[in-house]
């Protein structure tokens, strides 16, 4: 196997530094997609994983799987009744809604719908029944809000370990595994890895950048040699942030409540994936240069495995950033084009015109939850 040459040692541990530098787990921060355009891109920092959001997802808070059900066939579904809950806008930016709102005033308590509370029941019941392990796994995930305890939170964790320890999945094992990963309160139990991950995975990148930023932390040289070499080999980078969506949409029925309340259980998903920490010592790579080749070619390796074989915009926009630092060679105007209108097309997919709309877009999340966003947010594009 070919080893990383010894003068790749210096930026590898820098790299340690950075990592060190950005605090003992790494501190999510969350970069909303709601006002954020795709040209002005910027690379994540070292504290921070970048996940994007939907205008829906802010105002709420990879590889085809073979194993994952069918949806409904389109000509078996009758056209639903009208619902003035189905017409979903994209909410006011911050200033309108400032302007429009009294500053003296309370903010008024949420309201809460039995209907949709019921809803939201048969769902995760059903999810939790399933023959599927991965949809028992996303139900146990998707139990939690903000008034959970510490006891709970354990709880759910020790599940989701427990199902991971027995799986050949890797989306019911990175769903557990990042559930805690750089977690200072509740911690990964030590039988939960990123190299067992990869073990399930092999040919995705993110364990072994999940192992990078493991070994910088320690300080262990060759364990940052060995993790960067197999990022520089893998074939994509798959962080499938959608697939709890696939289980979700399954679960529903054919009726307005019903698909409201898998609308809303998406939200949730979509939150709890961008409050995931995601691996940072990578994006030291924009400080390599050409003096040091072997760095240099293989940042150059990172930055066109997360433009060309991610399988989420935000890392599709950053690995073309990253190829421009390294290369000194512009993004296209047909790049940021093509980018900017697959990003529209993912922000559509939260406006609802009705109840047929909403199980029209609902299909396509299913669709992007096996395929990923970019594949589909491609076809949608054109």
């Amino acid at each position: 196997m070919r080893r990383v040459r010894p003068e790749s040692d210096r930026t590898l541990t820098t790299v340690a530094k950075v990592i060190a530098g950005a605090a003992v787990g790494l501190a999510v921060s969350v970069l909303l997609w709601r006002g954020w355009r795709l040209d002005d891109a910027a690379p994540p920092s070292a504290a921070s994983t970048v996940v994007r959001a939907s205008p829906a997802r802010a105002s709420a808070m990879p590889a085809r799987l073979e194993s994952a059900a069918p949806p409904r066939p389109a000509s078996a579904v009758a056209r639903l009744a009208d619902d003035p809950r189905c017409v979903i806008r994209e909410p006011a930016a911050p200033a309108q809604a400032d302007a429009s709102a009294d500053a003296s005033s309370p903010s008024p308590a949420p309201v809460v719908d039995p209907r949709a509370q019921a809803s939201r029941a048969r769902l995760l019941a059903r999810m939790s029944g399933s023959p599927d392990p991965y949809a028992n796994a996303v139900a146990i995930w998707l139990d939690v809000d903000v008034d959970s305890d510490e006891a709970q939170l354990a709880e759910r964790q020790r599940r989701l370990a427990a199902m991971a320890a027995s799986t050949q999945d890797p989306r019911l094992y990175s769903l557990a595994l990042r559930t805690c990963w750089r977690r200072q309160q509740r911690p990964c139990d030590s039988g939960l890895s990123a190299r067992r991950w990869s073990e399930l995975e092999p040919a995705n990148a993110l364990p072994w950048l999940m192992m990078l930023d493991e070994a910088a932390q320690r300080g262990d040289l060759s364990g940052m040699q060995e993790a960067m070499f197999h990022v520089t080999q893998a074939q994509r980078y798959a962080e499938r942030s959608d697939a709890p969506l696939q289980p979700i949409i399954d679960a529903a029925d054919n009726d307005a409540d019903s698909l409201l309340a898998a609308r809303a259980l998406a939200e949730h998903a979509i939150g709890l994936s961008a409050a995931q920490a995601g691996p940072a010592g990578y994006t030291v790579c924009r400080h390599a240069t050409s003096a040091n080749a072997n760095v240099w070619q293989q940042c150059l390796a990172v930055a066109d495995l997360l433009a060309q074989r991610s399988d989420t915009l935000l890392q599709r926009a950053f690995g073309q950033r990253l190829h421009q630092q390294l290369t000194g060679e512009p993004r296209s105007a047909a790049q940021i084009a093509a980018l900017e209108r697959m990003y529209r097309a993912d922000i559509d997919l939260f406006t609802t015109s009705g109840c047929d709309d909403l199980r029209a877009k609902l299909a396509v999340l299913r669709r992007m939850a096996v395929e990923g966003q970019v594949a589909v947010a491609q076809d949608l594009a054109h």
